[in-house]
C-alpha cells in the first residue's frame, strides 16, 4: 500500500489535486473492512476514523523522511554565515535588512550634505541615487558589473539629466568633434532602424547601438545595420560613454566604501550580503569543514523551484555538491519569470553543464488542463530560443480550443469579459473559479470599472505583499528599534508618525539619542512644552522602555505597541479599519515566537505573501471574481481563464522589446498564465489602446497588433479558435467586422 500512495503522491506533486481524496477514501476503506479481532476496539465514529485515516497518511509519507531538513535557502544560508560571522567579515549579531533601497538613499544622502561642497560632485550623485536605488540591490545576487550596467543603462542618466536641465560635458573629446560625427551616424542610424522589417528586432538592435556596448556586437546583435555602419557605431558609442559617465562610476566605489562602514556600524547586512560571503567562503573551503559549520553531516541535497534561483544562490549549491554531485534540483524553465528580482533563468539551463553525469526526467503528463489548451501552451513555448523540450499532454478527453477575442478598443474588452463571466456564472461556474489575467496591475482599472458597474464582486492580487503594506512596517519598526536600537531607518519612521515631528525634529531627537548612549530614555532637551509632539514623544518612550525592562516576548510586545499605534493607525489611513486584520494576523504569528531575534530574522528570511487589507473572503454565499497579475497567478488554477491585452507593448511589454531575455521571460509568462486555465481559456486583444506608459503617447489612439507570442509560427491560427466582437460586445463574421476611425 505504501508504494501505491508513494505514487498517487507523485501524481498530486504534478497537480492531480483529486489524489489527496483518494488517498484518504483508499485508507478509510482499509480501516472499516480490516478484519476484526475480538481484542481491539472497533471505531464506528466517523471523525475519529478521518483522523485515523489522516495519521496513518502521516506515518506513511514521513517513515522515511523524518530526518529531512526542509528550509528556504535564505535560512540555509543564514545558518551557514551565522555560525562562522566574524570570519566572514560579518558583524556578530547582524539584523538582516530587506528594505535596501531606503538605505542607500539615506547613505547617499549622508554623502551629499557631509562629504561634497563641489556642486557638480553634488548634482552627479544626486543624479546617481536614482540609479543605485533602482539597480544596486540586484548587484550582488546576480553578480551584476558595476561599469556595464552604468553604460547599458546611459538612456536613464541621459533622460534624469535632462530633465535636472544638467549638460555634463565629456572630458577628451572635442565639442564640435562629437557633435558632427554624432548628427552623421544619427542620420544613418535612424534611416536603418526605419528599414528594419521587424519591430521585435529593432528594439534589441536600438539598445544594443546606444548602450554603448563594450563587447564586440556580431551580425545577429546588430540585427539589420550595415556592416560598413556597425564599426562606427560601436566605437562611437563606446567613447561617448566612457568620456561622460566614467564619473558615475568613481563615485559608485566610493558609495561602495561608505554604505560598508554604514552596515558594519549598525549591525546590518543584506541577504545579498549572506549570499556573497557564504558563496566566497565555501569556494575556499573543503566539504567537510561546511559540514562541521553546520554540525551536521549532509550528504544530499534537493533544490525546489530551481529556476527562481539566482546566480549565487545556484552557485553555493554547487560549491555544496561539487565533490560528491548528490544533488537535485526540481523546476520547470518554462516558468522562471522572476528576472526583476534577481532569477536567473541559465542557472536551470546550464545545470546539466555544472553536473555532467546528470539525468534530466521530463515530466510531461498534466492533470489541470484539457489538450486543446496544452496545445496553445505547447506552441508558445516551442518559439523560446533556450528550453528543455516538453510537450504536455493529458488523458483528460474533449474540450475546446482556446478563443482570441478580437474587441474594438478596451471598452469592448471589458465590456465582454463582463458579459462572458455573467453567462458563465448563469451555466453554474462560481465566480472563485473565475480568474482575469494581466501583465501588469493597471491593465485592468477598466475592467474593474465595468465589473463594479455590473455589481460583479471582485478580489485584486498583485499589489503590496503583507510585509510590504505601509502599516505592517509601521509596527515592524517598533520591533526593530527594541532589538537594534541603533536603527536610525526605523527610528526615523517612528518618530515621523507622532503629531509635530517631521524630518528635522527626527534627526534631532536621534542625534541626542547616539549622543546620550540611552536610546530608551528620551533627553529633557529634546522635550519642549510648547510643542504637540511632547505627550506622544513622552508616551513612545514610556512605552518602549516598558517592554524593555519587563523583557515581553513578541506577542505581548507587539501587542503594547499595538495598544500606543491604535490611534496613530487611524489617523494615518481613512481604510483602518480594515489594516486592523493585518495587524491582528502579525499578532498571531509573533505568538509563535520566544525572542525578537528569531521573529525579526524569518520575517527577512521569509516574507509573509499576502496581505489581508482589500482581500474579500469568497465563501459558498459570498463568491468573489480573481483579478491577478500573472506574477501573482503562478502556482494557482482555475476553472476559466481570462487574459486581457494580449498586444504587443502590454505582453511583452514594451520596455522588454529592447533585451532579447526580458523578451523571452515576457514569453514565460503568457505561457504560464494560459496553463493556470483547466476548461475555458480566453485571450482578448483590442484593436486600439489608449496609454500614458509611453507605448503610445497620452493624446494617441492607434490600432495594436496581436502578441508577437501568439503571432509566432502561426500559433494563434492553429490553436485558436478567434472571434472579433463590436462595441457592446456583440459577436460580428469576419465581412462584418465595423472599424472606426477615431479623431481627437
Amino acid at each position: 500500500m505504501k508504494q501505491r500512495i508513494l505514487e498517487w503522491l507523485k501524481s498530486a506533486a504534478l497537480g492531480d489535486e483529486r489524489i489527496i481524496e483518494k488517498i484518504k477514501s483508499h485508507l478509510l476503506d482499509s480501516i472499516r473492512t480490516a478484519p476484526k479481532n475480538r481484542n481491539s476496539v472497533q471505531i464506528h465514529d466517523k471523525k475519529e476514523i478521518s483522523r485515523i485515516a489522516l495519521k496513518s497518511l502521516e506515518h506513511i509519507i514521513l517513515e522515511d523522511y523524518r530526518a529531512l531538513k526542509v528550509l528556504t535557502i535564505d535560512s540555509f544560508v543564514n545558518s551557514i554565515a551565522a555560525s562562522s560571522a566574524l570570519e566572514m567579515g560579518l558583524p556578530p549579531n547582524y539584523e538582516i535588512i530587506q528594505d535596501v533601497p531606503k538605505h542607500i538613499g539615506l547613505v547617499v544622502d549622508e554623502i551629499l550634505s557631509s562629504e561634497n561642497d563641489d556642486n557638480s560632485v553634488a548634482d552627479v550623485f544626486a543624479l546617481l541615487k536614482k540609479f543605485l536605488q533602482a539597480y544596486l540591490y540586484l548587484e550582488q545576487n546576480t553578480q551584476w558589473n558595476p561599469r556595464r550596467a552604468i553604460y547599458e543603462n546611459i538612456k536613464f542618466l541621459y533622460d534624469e539629466e535632462n530633465h535636472r536641465g544638467k549638460n555634463f560635458k565629456p572630458s577628451g573629446i572635442k565639442g564640435t568633434e562629437i557633435v558632427s560625427e554624432r548628427k552623421i551616424l544619427l542620420d544613418e542610424f535612424l534611416k536603418a532602424a526605419y528599414l528594419c522589417p521587424d519591430a521585435r528586432s529593432r528594439g534589441p538592435m536600438i539598445k544594443k547601438l546606444l548602450s554603448g556596448a563594450l563587447e564586440e556586437l556580431s551580425d545577429a546583435q546588430m540585427g539589420h545595420i550595415p556592416g560598413s555602419l556597425r564599426p562606427r557605431l560601436a566605437g562611437y558609442y563606446e567613447k561617448l560613454s566612457a568620456a561622460r559617465f566614467d564619473s558615475y562610476i568613481e563615485l559608485y566605489e566610493y558609495f561602495r566604501r561608505v554604505m560598508e562602514k554604514y552596515k558594519k556600524d549598525r549591525r546590518i547586512v543584506f541577504i545579498s550580503d549572506l549570499n556573497s560571503r557564504v558563496a566566497s567562503r565555501l569556494s575556499s573551503m573543503e566539504v567537510p569543514s561546511v559540514y562541521f559549520m553546520l554540525g551536521e553531516n549532509i550528504e544530499n541535497f534537493l533544490i525546489d523551484e530551481f529556476q527562481d534561483t539566482n546566480k549565487l544562490q545556484a552557485r553555493i549549491g554547487y560549491l555544496l555538491a561539487r565533490e560528491h554531485g548528490n544533488i537535485m534540483v526540481v523546476g520547470d524553465d518554462s516558468q522562471s519569470i522572476y528576472g526583476f528580482r534577481g532569477a536567473n533563468f541559465k542557472n536551470i539551463i546550464d545545470f546539466p553543464k555544472q553536473f555532467k553525469d546528470t539525468r534530466i526526467i521530463t515530466l510531461e503528463q498534466n492533470y489541470r488542463s484539457i489538450q486543446p489548451i496544452l496545445d496553445l501552451t505547447n506552441g508558445i513555448i516551442a518559439n523560446a530560443q533556450e528550453k528543455f523540450t516538453k510537450n504536455l499532454f493529458t488523458k483528460r478527453k474533449g474540450g475546446t480550443k482556446p478563443v482570441l477575442v478580437e474587441a474594438p478598443d478596451e471598452s469592448g474588452q471589458s465590456e465582454f469579459v463582463a458579459e462572458k463571466i455573467l453567462e458563465l456564472r448563469e451555466e453554474g461556474i462560481s465566480l472563485n473559479k473565475i480568474a482575469v489575467l494581466f501583465r501588469a496591475g493597471w491593465h485592468s482599472n477598466d475592467l474593474e470599472v465595468e465589473l463594479v458597474r455590473r455589481g460583479i464582486p471582485f478580489v485584486k492580487y498583485g499589489g503590496f505583499k503583507f510585509m510590504e503594506s505601509a502599516h505592517i512596517k509601521d509596527a515592524l519598526s517598533f520591533l526593530r528599534v527594541l532589538e537594534n536600537p541603533k536603527d536610525s531607518i526605523s527610528w526615523m519612521r517612528i518618530l515621523q508618525m507622532l503629531k509635530g515631528i517631521g524630518p528635522k525634529k527626527a534627526d534631532m531627537i536621534i542625534n541626542l539619542l547616539v549622543e546620550n548612549g540611552n536610546f530608551f530614555h528620551l533627553p529633557e532637551s529634546a522635550l519642549s512644552v510648547k510643542e504637540k509632539s511632547d505627550e506622544s514623544l513622552a508616551g513612545l518612550f514610556a512605552m518602549l522602555k516598558e517592554i524593555k525592562e519587563k523583557d515581553l516576548p513578541p506577542s505581548e510586545a507587539l501587542r503594547t505597541v499595538y495598544d500606543f499605534y491604535s490611534p496613530i493607525l487611524e489617523r494615518k489611513y481613512d481604510d483602518y479599519h480594515k489594516r486592523t486584520g493585518d495587524l491582528d494576523s502579525f499578532m498571531a504569528i509573533a505568538e509563535k515566537y520566544s525572542n525578537l531575534e528569531k521573529l525579526l530574522s524569518d520575517l527577512a528570511l521569509d516574507p509573509l505573501e499576502m496581505s489581508q487589507n482589500g482581500v474579500k473572503e469568497a465563501g459558498t454565499d459570498d463568491e468573489s471574481l480573481v483579478l491577478s497579475t500573472i506574477h501573482s497567478s503562478k502556482g494557482l488554477e482555475w476553472d476559466t481563464v481570462f487574459i486581457i491585452f494580449a498586444n504587443d507593448g502590454y505582453i511583452p511589454l514594451m520596455r522588454s522589446l529592447s533585451n532579447e531575455d526580458d523578451i523571452e521571460e515576457e514569453r514565460r509568462l503568457l505561457y504560464v498564465a494560459a496553463t493556470r486555465a483547466e476548461n475555458r481559456l480566453f485571450v482578448i486583444k483590442p484593436d486600439s489602446v489608449y496609454s500614458g506608459n509611453g507605448y503610445f503617447d497620452s493624446s494617441f489612439r492607434g490600432f495594436s497588433k496581436i502578441s508577437c507570442f501568439l503571432e509566432e509560427g502561426r500559433v494563434a491560427d492553429e490553436f485558436m479558435e478567434k472571434i472579433r466582437i463590436g462595441n457592446g460586445g456583440e459577436d460580428f463574421e469576419d465581412d462584418e467586422v465595423i472599424y472606426v476611425d477615431f479623431e481627437e
